[in-house]
């Protein structure tokens, strides 16, 4: 019995020590994961307002005005995003995980007739369908899909509205 019970409690021993040793793996993964290797960048794509520079490879000036403004935020409440393209805004639900991967889905847009932004609004919502990841480079964000070619790219605002810029989220 004495041979049985000491094999037993060597087992636990070592099962214990392994989850302690995993524990802490996890904790530093999860550690190196939060953090941007981009010095310039806090790494955090979550309560910005980023606007649009880039879409499928096409520079996309300053606006002029509000009516061609396009830009979005994801926000930490309840994994939702909203934004406007021209004259209309959008709203959906996002997930990120772990390796900058990232899926919009649930998008509602209201329908209003800026009819000199059609094109650009239907871009995005295909842009949004498709995106599986993304990348942040000081302040820009790069939507892509798969290792293709940027489907987009966005340039972090810098307004009162990176009131959470400070809070690291992430959702599975």
């Amino acid at each position: 019995m004495k041979p049985y019970l000491v094999a037993v409690l060597l087992a636990l021993i070592t099962i214990a020590s392994c989850g302690e040793n995993l524990k802490n793996k996890s904790i530093d993964h999860i550690s190196a994961l939060t953090m941007e290797t981009d010095e310039s960048s806090d790494g955090l794509i979550i309560g910005k307002s980023w606007r649009l520079i880039e879409m499928e490879g096409d520079v996309i000036g300053a606006p002029t005005n509000q009516v061609n403004e396009i830009h979005f935020t994801l926000k930490a409440d309840q994994n939702r995003f909203t934004g406007i393209v021209g004259c209309d805004s959008f709203s959906g639900s996002y997930r990120l995980k772990w390796g900058k991967e990232i899926r919009l889905s649930r998008i509602t847009i209201t329908r209003n007739d800026c009819p000199e932004m059609y094109a650009r609004k239907k871009n995005l919502l295909n842009v949004f369908g498709l995106v599986d990841n993304y990348t942040i480079k000081g302040d820009t964000l790069t939507l892509l899909f798969g290792e293709r070619a940027p489907l987009a790219k966005f340039k972090a605002a810098r307004s009162a509205d990176s009131t959470l810029a400070g809070k690291v989220g992430h959702h599975f």
